[in-house]
C-alpha cells in the first residue's frame, strides 16, 4: 500500500464527496474486507454499498485483493491503495473546473464534520464523554497558527508524524477506539510588500 496518493481530476474529487465512500474508504484502510463485512461495520444494508464500493474501486482508490468462494458465491475483499489521499492545488486554481472541485471539497470536509459530530454526540449519549468529568476522555481544540513558512511546514510534518503514530497504534484488537480530526489549511499569506493575501 502507498503512503499518499494526489488526487488530480475533479472526477476523483466527486467521487470522494460523498460521505458514505469516506467511511467505506476508512473502512478499507483498516484492513481487507469484502462489501458485506463494511455494510456490517457501518451499520449499512449491504444493498445500498455495492455501487459505492463499484465506484470508489473504478475511480482506483480501492482494488480488489483477494476471492473467496463461499456457498456457492466468490466473497471479494478489498483494500485502500494509500493511507491518505490529498488533493493537487492546481485543481483549486480559478476556473470552473475549480469552482466545481472546491465544491466537491466543501463536501467531503462537511462529511468530516459531520460525521465527527455525530461520533461525538453518540459518546455523550453512551455516556464515553461526561461532561461533568473532570478528567474527560476527550478534548475539542481550535485556533488559527501564524508563523513563517519555514515554521508551518515544520509543523505539517509534525502532525504528519502524529498521524503515523495512530496508524502503528491503530489495531481490530484495541481496548478502546478514539475518534481522530485534523484540518490543516492556509487561510492567507504575506507577500514580498507585506499586505495580506486572502
Amino acid at each position: 500500500m502507498k503512503e499518499s496518493i494526489i488526487l488530480k481530476t475533479l472526477d476523483q474529487i466527486k467521487v470522494l464527496s460523498h460521505p458514505l465512500r469516506m467511511k467505506i474508504l476508512e473502512a478499507l484502510s483498516r484492513k481487507p474486507m469484502t462489501t458485506m463485512q463494511v455494510a456490517e461495520k457501518l451499520g449499512e444494508k449491504p444493498t445500498g454499498l455495492y455501487h459505492h464500493v463499484d465506484l470508489l474501486e473504478e475511480a482506483g482508490f480501492i482494488k480488489l485483493v483477494n476471492t473467496r468462494k463461499k456457498r456457492g458465491t466468490v466473497e471479494k475483499y478489498y483494500k485502500t491503495i494509500a493511507k491518505r489521499f490529498s488533493i493537487d492545488r492546481k485543481l483549486l486554481e480559478l476556473s470552473s473546473s475549480a469552482r466545481e472541485a472546491i465544491g466537491g471539497l466543501q463536501e467531503m470536509v462537511m462529511g468530516f464534520l459531520n460525521d465527527t459530530a455525530s461520533e461525538i454526540q453518540k459518546s455523550i449519549d453512551d455516556k464515553h464523554i461526561d461532561k461533568d468529568d473532570k478528567k474527560s476522555k476527550a478534548f475539542i481544540w481550535r485556533t488559527h497558527i501564524r508563523g513563517s513558512k519555514g515554521q508551518i511546514k515544520k509543523l505539517k510534518k509534525e502532525f504528519e508524524r502524529l498521524i503515523e503514530k495512530c496508524d502503528d497504534v491503530d489495531s481490530e484488537d484495541g481496548e478502546v477506539e478514539y475518534g481522530f480530526t485534523i484540518l490543516f489549511y492556509p487561510i492567507s499569506e504575506k507577500g514580498k510588500e507585506g499586505k495580506t493575501k486572502k
